[in-house]
């Protein structure tokens, strides 16, 4: 039975192909981006976490 689901699920993937690239390719695009910005704003978070340790070590 599991195989028949794959080869159905295979036939469906192949039929919608292009389409399916073009999502996957565009949604891989757009975590790419959000990565990116989630990045940056991580490290920014971090540079302000370690003013803060560094003022609170000085006292």
């Amino acid at each position: 039975a599991a195989l028949i689901v794959c080869v159905l699920v295979l036939e469906l993937i192949v039929r919608q192909f292009p389409a399916f690239v073009i999502e996957l390719t565009v949604w891989g695009l757009h975590k790419e981006i959000e990565n990116k910005e989630v990045n940056v704003a991580d490290k920014e978070a971090e540079a302000k976490h370690q003013q803060h340790l560094a003022r609170f070590c000085r006292k």
